[in-house]
């Protein structure tokens, strides 16, 4: 089912999407106002990438009326940063060549941490994992690599 992002599809439920947006937003503020210009600190990430669809939508979708009552002003400066990366430069070329190019690709290793945590993990040790903003339910992993 998927979720209808036209202007015409979000009026009615604008006052919904405000409040929820405002929350997201002003959650998302708080985490960048300690200066950082990222998420996660000096470089874009994910989670970036993830924070900045819903103040897109909100801001694109929503029109003059969200930007009035939404907490924009603390975001403005990151937005601009997360809105230069831009979409890419897209290449034309056929599936074959995609598949090839994908088969022949390999990943970078990430920097890891290993041994070397503050808090005394060291790699292969078993950990308790419980979320800590819904669910209560415990379970345990063996942490395999700490990466930065």
């Amino acid at each position: 089912m998927p979720f209808p992002l036209a202007p015409e599809d979000v009026k009615p439920l604008l006052l919904r999407h405000i409040q929820q947006g405002a929350a997201h937003l002003d959650w998302l503020a708080d985490m960048l106002s300690d200066g950082r210009p990222f998420i996660l600190g000096d470089s874009v990430s994910v989670a970036d990438l993830a924070a900045y669809s819903t103040f897109w939508v909100l801001h694109t979708q929503g029109g003059d009326e969200s930007v009035a009552r939404l907490p924009y002003e603390g975001l403005r400066v990151w937005a601009s940063r997360v809105a230069a990366l831009g979409h890419g430069t897209p290449t034309e070329m056929s599936a074959e060549e995609a598949l090839r190019i994908a088969r022949e690709t390999r990943p970078e290793m990430p920097l890891a941490i290993g041994d070397h945590d503050p808090s005394g993990l060291r790699v292969g040790s078993i950990v308790s994992v419980r979320a800590d903003d819904t669910g209560r339910k415990r379970g345990s992993v063996v942490l395999k690599v700490a990466t930065s």
